[in-house]
């Protein structure tokens, strides 16, 4: 083992040695020693080879060989004269250049002159050569970076020899000259004769392996002092800028050379960011001529960032992003400062960042514009509506590095190129024919319109994702303060505001009230006629979710709203009088409409107003500090009335269709569907006094408002057609909103008792509200299932597989498994590993309670009173069933249980036929009891709830209660209330 380690580390040393890179240089200036007139290799000085005279003679022969090699496999039988030849070869050069020539860019591209045998030979040649650079240049690199490097010295130099050689032939100034070359230049910028390579423009296949060679070289630097020696050349600065610009390039070389190019400054990035605050000297350039310091690296990759290319290929748009905020997010002052004062590179940001945005709001409107259904174009939308996040989260990161002079300016290019662009698409047309667009399938959604919806939209945005709060002040006085209207609809003379900073000095005058006008918002009274639907229904849900995301925003609190007359919120309790705002009065008039409009638009509407609804209630009653009762609050009252005479609305539409013909016989199963639909199974962690793991059905409300479907294109362009209308989706439409109010009002309730309580109790700290960005309380919006939920919603807990069930007092039947089932079921569901699936040979038994059908097993032969529990079923799940002589077949939406229900079917055999007779009747007399006991019981579900009963199903207990865990007490009184 001894020997092997030896051997290999010898191979090692010799691989990566000086001698090696000896070799690689010489190979290295032969394939560069290029004439610049004749393409024909130029003799090296005969001091280079008296001092390499070894090394010269051994690369001279191999180059001989190979290209002796190489010669032997082209076409010799074209007899050209040598100026031909040399033609052809600085043709061939020029094709295969990265930079842009009259020869690739023509109307053939230069396939005309590929059909000369002539230019195939030269291409040959020059992809040879093109190969060969980029091989030496990989191994150079190679040998660089796997160098054995001795104990660092005194100094921490880096005193090896590979390094040494490296820096003595002033390699690093070679490759940046290879890069560097272009058609334009004349001379090198060196003075050696060995590495003038003025012949050839490089392809970029070499210029990337260059990029890529240095990147490696200058992240696995491990000494400070040797980066500052390959820093201190400035050639790092020239590479860095030679690249720049991009249009020098043609796009095949683009694609080749700019993701390493990226990455070259992403390892710069990394190496200024983590190293002391002395690596940045390097990296500026000052030019005594101006006084001028420039920082290559910063403007390299802004420019890259903002360059045609970079926009069209994601990952260097979005890693040239990613660096700009981290280097203004080094905190050394010098880098910060020229940051500062760096006019070109803030306005070349902002204005890019400006143009993202409004260029995906474009792109979403022409989206919408077009059918109301459209699966391929809503995936797109959600497509598009990714990328609007990720670029206004590019926007937080932008603001948060903190430089002042350029987050004012950023405001500034916001508002003058987007805002109000999106302001101006609020405004309607003059011709509106088509109010009621989007409530049918077939309707086709306008441009126009379709602009309008879009804006409010990505102003809803703005407002929940923007956490820079003075801009989003200044959103929120642009668009709702009444008198802003003349900041956007008239121009004012130049010499009363700044020419660079219009916008931002008006809305401060505006805000200090000294904007005199008499004139209305237009955009405000825009918004407050979408949200009453004096557009059509399509555009209330844009305008609740805009509304109800400056009533989250951090940045906007209860004096911001009296100031945008939003809210009229009552200071104290001596405050009586009460008027009424325009928002709260067309929030009141959207509530109070006769809604008979179904379709899906109508159902997303109403969630988003009861959701905004929702939170002003939240926001009047916490902002009245000194009255313990905040129901009585006139906005309060206001708004809770709306929401009850809504409520009763759907309430009474719903028991009007449990009489139409068609629709009664399966009027228990429409409630229990809605019920099961709207209210999940949640599991809740240790809060509010409840056990840790506490899992409990629930109505989320903030899974159907506002900030659900701010996520999705449901409200610009829906997916999937609508049903059809008939007797049956009507009253589904009425019974889900009703259940949805029941929901709201009750949550409401709750909120109000908890404030109400807090308050007499002297708590300072109110119930927190439902933000996006704060703590949130799981169960601000959230109503558990009370005991009608659960009986109606067949979403009672019952025993589990696998429980030892007493049968004592229930009415049992014996019976046998099918078998003729597959066993598609996972043994996994038995509690007991040593159970085995019943099979026909096996006695089970049959228990029918008044709510729950159970197929136990004995525990023994012997034992009949209790039984282990093979499948549970709720009875409401019971569709139909039928005998077939001994045999008894139950149609249930249950999932599939091994030997029993397979594909809904629910298949046993009894001892007779006669008893599977009176089990099939006993089943029908349960399920008809159970559904007129429901019946019965329907009133009760959308009754109000008095204080006591809210007051038990806010505490811990009750919750556990509505989860299933009951006891057997009150389950055996309400199952005795419905035996047959």
């Amino acid at each position: 083992m001894e020997t092997v380690a030896s051997l290999l580390s010898s191979r090692r040393q010799r691989r990566f040695s000086a001698t090696r890179l000896r070799y690689l240089y010489a190979d290295l200036l032969e394939q560069l020693d290029t004439s610049p007139d004749t393409l024909e290799p130029r003799q090296v000085p005969h001091a280079f080879i008296r001092t390499h005279a070894s090394i010269w003679f051994y690369w001279k022969s191999y180059a001989a060989f190979a290209h002796q090699r190489d010669d032997d496999g082209r076409h010799q039988d074209v007899d050209s004269a040598p100026s031909q030849k040399q033609h052809a070869l600085a043709v061939a050069f020029r094709l295969l250049a990265a930079t842009r020539s009259a020869d690739k860019e023509g109307a053939n591209g230069g396939a005309r002159i590929m059909r000369d045998d002539a230019m195939v030979t030269a291409l040959a040649h020059a992809r040879h050569r093109e190969a060969r650079v980029t091989e030496l240049v990989r191994q150079i690199g190679e040998v660089l970076v796997n160098a054995e490097q001795p104990a660092l010295t005194s100094n921490r130099l880096r005193s090896d020899e590979v390094f040494e050689y490296f820096c003595e032939k002033a390699m690093l100034t070679l490759l940046v000259d290879i890069v560097k070359e272009t058609p334009q230049t004349g001379t090198s910028r060196t003075a050696s004769p060995e590495q003038c390579l003025h012949g050839v423009v490089w392809s970029p296949l070499v210029k990337a392996q260059v990029l890529h060679t240095v990147s490696l070289l200058v992240s696995g630097v491990r000494d400070p002092s040797a980066l500052y020696f390959i820093l201190s050349q400035n050639c790092i600065n020239e590479l860095i800028a030679c690249i720049l610009p991009l249009q020098q390039w043609t796009d095949p070389a683009l694609e080749i050379m700019l993701p390493l190019y990226v990455g070259f400054i992403k390892t710069l990035s990394l190496q200024l960011s983590g190293s002391p605050p002395q690596l940045f000297p390097f990296f500026a350039v000052h030019e005594p001529a101006n006084n001028h310091v420039y920082f290559p690296l910063f403007t390299a990759t802004l420019d890259t960032a903002t360059s045609t290319y970079a926009q069209s290929n994601a990952y260097v748009h979005f890693t040239c992003l990613n660096l700009i905020v981290d280097l203004m997010q080094i905190q050394f002052a010098p880098i910060r400062e020229w940051i500062r004062g760096a006019e070109r590179e803030q306005g070349l940001l902002a204005r890019h960042l400006a143009t993202l945005l409004r260029r995906r709001s474009r792109r979403i409107a022409n989206l919408a514009t077009g059918p109301v259904v459209d699966g391929v174009r809503s995936n797109a939308i959600v497509g598009q509506l990714n990328g609007l996040h990720e670029e206004i989260d590019a926007l937080n990161d932008v603001f948060f590095c903190g430089i002042q002079e350029l987050n004012v300016r950023l405001c500034e290019e916001l508002l003058q190129t987007v805002v109000s662009v999106l302001l101006s698409g609020l405004l309607p047309s003059r011709e509106r024919k088509f109010l009621m667009v989007g409530i049918l399938d077939a309707d086709v959604i306008p441009e126009k319109e379709a602009l309008a919806q879009v804006s409010v939209f990505v102003l809803a945005k703005l407002f929940q994702r923007l956490e820079y709060a003075p801009l989003v002040r200044m959103l929120a006085v642009a668009l709702l303060h009444p008198q802003s209207a003349p900041l956007w609809t008239t121009t004012q003379p130049q010499a009363t505001r700044s020419p660079d900073y219009i916008f931002t000095s008006a809305l401060n005058s505006i805000v200090a009230g000294k904007m005199d006008n008499d004139m209305d918002n237009p955009y405000r009274s825009n918004v407050f006629q979408a949200l009453r639907g004096e557009f059509g229904l399509w555009r209330v849900p844009t305008a609740a979710m805009l509304l109800e995301a400056v009533l989250e925003s951090p940045a906007l609190d209860a004096d911001a709203y009296r100031m945008l007359t939003l809210l009229s919120l009552t200071p104290n309790a001596a405050q009586t009088t009460f008027i009424p705002t325009v928002f709260e009065t067309s929030l009141e008039s959207v509530l109070l409409q006769h809604h008979t409009a179904l379709s899906p638009v109508c159902t997303i509407a109403l969630e988003c107003v009861t959701s905004l609804a929702l939170q002003v209630l939240y926001i009047s009653s916490i902002n009245t500090e000194k009255i313990k009762s905040p129901h009585v609050l006139p906005v309060a009252s206001l708004l809770w009335n709306a929401l009850l005479t809504t409520k009763k609305l759907f309430y009474q539409r719903t028991l009007e269709s449990q009489q139409l013909f068609g629709v009664s016989d399966l009027f228990v199963d429409l409630i229990e569907s809605i019920v099961q639909g709207r209210y999940q199974r949640l599991t809740m962690s240790t809060r509010h006094g409840i056990p840790p793991v506490c899992r409990f059905h629930a109505y989320q409300l903030g899974q159907h408002g506002c900030t659900a479907y701010a996520t999705t294109a449901e409200t610009i362009i829906r997916k999937l057609r609508g049903a059809t209308s008939n007797d049956m989706e009507v009253a589904r439409f009425n019974a889900l909103m009703a259940i949805h109010f029941r929901a709201v009002c009750r949550v409401t309730e709750r909120f109000w008792m908890v404030l109400e309580q807090t308050r007499n109790s002297s708590v300072s700290s109110p119930p927190q509200l439902c933000r996006r960005r704060s703590p949130v309380d799981p169960m601000a919006r959230t109503d558990p299932a009370d005991e009608l939920g659960h009986i109606f919603g067949a979403l009672r807990e019952r025993s589990p597989i696998g429980t030892d069930l007493d049968l004592r007092g229930r009415m049992t039947f014996r019976c046998t498994a099918s078998d003729d089932g597959t066993n598609s079921g996972s043994s996994a569901a038995f509690a007991e590993p040593n159970e085995t699936k019943p099979t026909s040979m096996d006695e089970l038994i049959l228990v029918l309670d008044p709510m729950d059908v159970y197929v136990t097993r004995p525990r023994t032969k012997a034992e009949s009173l209790r039984g282990i529990v093979l499948c549970a079923l709720p009875l409401l799940n019971v569709i139909a069933a039928a005998g077939d002589g001994a045999w008894l077949h139950v149609a249930v939406r249950h999932e599939n249980v091994p030997r029993l229900i397979q594909n809904g079917n629910l298949t046993l055999c009894f001892e007779s036929p006669g008893a599977c007779l009176i089990v099939v009747q006993y089943l029908d007399r349960c399920r008809q009891i159970l559904r007129r006991e429901l019946l019965d019981q329907i009133t009760q579900l959308f009754v109000a709830h008095n204080v006591a009963v809210i007051k038990e199903e806010c505490s811990s207990n009750a919750i556990i209660t509505a989860s299933g865990s009951s006891s057997s007490d009150r389950e055996r009184h309400r199952d005795s209330k419905l035996q047959p």
